[in-house]
Protein backbone atom coordinates (compact mmCIF):
# COMPACT_ATOMS: atom_id res chain seq x y z
CA UNK A 1 0.00 0.00 0.00
CA UNK A 2 1.37 3.41 -0.90
CA UNK A 3 1.60 6.41 1.45
CA UNK A 4 -1.44 8.17 -0.01
CA UNK A 5 -3.71 5.15 0.23
CA UNK A 6 -2.51 4.66 3.79
CA UNK A 7 -3.70 8.19 4.61
CA UNK A 8 -7.16 7.33 3.30
CA UNK A 9 -7.19 4.14 5.37
CA UNK A 10 -6.17 6.03 8.50
CA UNK A 11 -8.99 8.52 7.98
CA UNK A 12 -11.44 5.69 7.31
CA UNK A 13 -10.39 3.91 10.48
CA UNK A 14 -10.88 7.07 12.52
CA UNK A 15 -14.44 7.31 11.21
CA UNK A 16 -15.00 3.62 11.88
CA UNK A 17 -13.72 3.84 15.45
CA UNK A 18 -15.98 6.84 16.06
CA UNK A 19 -19.03 4.94 14.80
CA UNK A 20 -18.22 1.88 16.90
CA UNK A 21 -17.57 3.95 20.02
CA UNK A 22 -20.82 5.85 19.59
CA UNK A 23 -22.80 2.65 19.03
CA UNK A 24 -21.66 1.47 22.46
CA UNK A 25 -23.62 4.38 23.95
CA UNK A 26 -26.82 2.32 24.07
CA UNK A 27 -30.23 3.61 24.93
CA UNK A 28 -31.55 7.10 24.51
CA UNK A 29 -28.12 8.67 24.70
CA UNK A 30 -26.74 6.94 21.60
CA UNK A 31 -26.09 9.63 18.96
CA UNK A 32 -27.78 7.80 16.08
CA UNK A 33 -27.24 10.58 13.53
CA UNK A 34 -23.52 10.52 14.21
CA UNK A 35 -23.32 6.73 13.92
CA UNK A 36 -24.92 6.93 10.48
CA UNK A 37 -22.67 9.80 9.45
CA UNK A 38 -19.39 8.21 10.59
CA UNK A 39 -20.28 4.81 9.11
CA UNK A 40 -20.93 6.41 5.74
CA UNK A 41 -17.77 8.52 5.92
CA UNK A 42 -15.72 5.42 6.65
CA UNK A 43 -16.90 3.86 3.41
CA UNK A 44 -16.10 6.98 1.40
CA UNK A 45 -12.54 7.08 2.67
CA UNK A 46 -12.00 3.35 2.15
CA UNK A 47 -13.29 3.48 -1.44
CA UNK A 48 -10.98 6.41 -2.13
CA UNK A 49 -8.13 4.49 -0.54
CA UNK A 50 -8.77 1.54 -2.86
CA UNK A 51 -8.69 3.83 -5.88
CA UNK A 52 -5.49 5.47 -4.65
CA UNK A 53 -3.88 2.10 -3.97
CA UNK A 54 -4.56 1.06 -7.57
CA UNK A 55 -3.04 4.28 -8.89
CA UNK A 56 -6.36 5.52 -10.22
CA UNK A 57 -7.52 9.12 -9.92
CA UNK A 58 -9.49 9.84 -6.77
CA UNK A 59 -12.42 12.04 -7.74
CA UNK A 60 -13.28 15.04 -5.59
CA UNK A 61 -16.72 13.74 -4.80
CA UNK A 62 -18.45 12.34 -1.76
CA UNK A 63 -20.93 10.39 -3.91
CA UNK A 64 -20.59 6.77 -2.82
CA UNK A 65 -22.34 5.51 -5.94
CA UNK A 66 -19.76 7.24 -8.16
CA UNK A 67 -16.89 5.95 -6.03
CA UNK A 68 -18.17 2.38 -5.97
CA UNK A 69 -18.74 2.43 -9.74
CA UNK A 70 -15.12 3.49 -10.26
CA UNK A 71 -13.87 0.74 -7.97
CA UNK A 72 -15.91 -1.91 -9.79
CA UNK A 73 -13.32 -1.98 -12.58
CA UNK A 74 -10.89 -3.29 -9.95
CA UNK A 75 -13.31 -5.29 -7.83
CA UNK A 76 -16.25 -6.45 -9.99
CA UNK A 77 -17.66 -8.64 -7.24
CA UNK A 78 -18.29 -5.51 -5.19
CA UNK A 79 -21.32 -4.90 -7.39
CA UNK A 80 -23.07 -6.76 -4.58
CA UNK A 81 -22.51 -3.62 -2.46
CA UNK A 82 -24.66 -1.43 -4.70
CA UNK A 83 -27.81 -1.75 -2.61
CA UNK A 84 -25.83 -1.17 0.60
CA UNK A 85 -24.26 1.97 -0.85
CA UNK A 86 -27.70 3.16 -1.96
CA UNK A 87 -28.90 2.79 1.63
CA UNK A 88 -26.20 4.97 3.21
CA UNK A 89 -25.16 7.28 0.36
CA UNK A 90 -27.12 10.29 1.62
CA UNK A 91 -26.27 9.93 5.29
CA UNK A 92 -23.68 12.71 5.07
CA UNK A 93 -26.27 15.36 4.38
CA UNK A 94 -29.36 13.68 5.75
CA UNK A 95 -28.07 13.38 9.30
CA UNK A 96 -25.44 16.10 9.35
CA UNK A 97 -27.94 18.93 9.41
CA UNK A 98 -30.72 19.51 11.94
CA UNK A 99 -34.21 18.33 11.16
CA UNK A 100 -33.65 14.66 10.43
CA UNK A 101 -33.28 12.08 13.16
CA UNK A 102 -31.87 8.66 12.47
CA UNK A 103 -33.64 5.66 13.91
CA UNK A 104 -31.94 2.86 15.82
CA UNK A 105 -32.66 0.62 12.83
CA UNK A 106 -30.88 3.02 10.45
CA UNK A 107 -27.87 3.33 12.75
CA UNK A 108 -27.65 -0.44 13.20
CA UNK A 109 -27.89 -0.99 9.45
CA UNK A 110 -25.36 1.75 8.64
CA UNK A 111 -22.77 0.20 10.96
CA UNK A 112 -23.56 -3.30 9.68
CA UNK A 113 -23.00 -2.14 6.09
CA UNK A 114 -19.84 -0.35 7.16
CA UNK A 115 -18.51 -3.49 8.85
CA UNK A 116 -19.20 -5.67 5.83
CA UNK A 117 -17.73 -3.33 3.23
CA UNK A 118 -14.80 -2.35 5.44
CA UNK A 119 -13.80 -5.99 5.82
CA UNK A 120 -13.75 -6.59 2.05
CA UNK A 121 -11.93 -3.36 1.26
CA UNK A 122 -9.29 -4.02 3.90
CA UNK A 123 -8.68 -7.48 2.46
CA UNK A 124 -8.35 -5.99 -1.05
CA UNK A 125 -5.76 -3.57 0.36
CA UNK A 126 -3.78 -6.42 1.87
CA UNK A 127 -4.80 -5.54 5.41
CA UNK A 128 -6.32 -7.74 8.07
CA UNK A 129 -10.10 -7.75 8.20
CA UNK A 130 -9.95 -7.13 11.97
Amino acid sequence: MNANSLKWVQSAEEEYQAAVFLMKQRGRTAPLNSICFHSRQCLEWYLKGRLEDAGLPVPKTDNLVVLLNRVLSLEPLWASFQSSVATVKDYTVEFLYPGHLATRKQADEALKICNSMRKEIRLALGLSAK
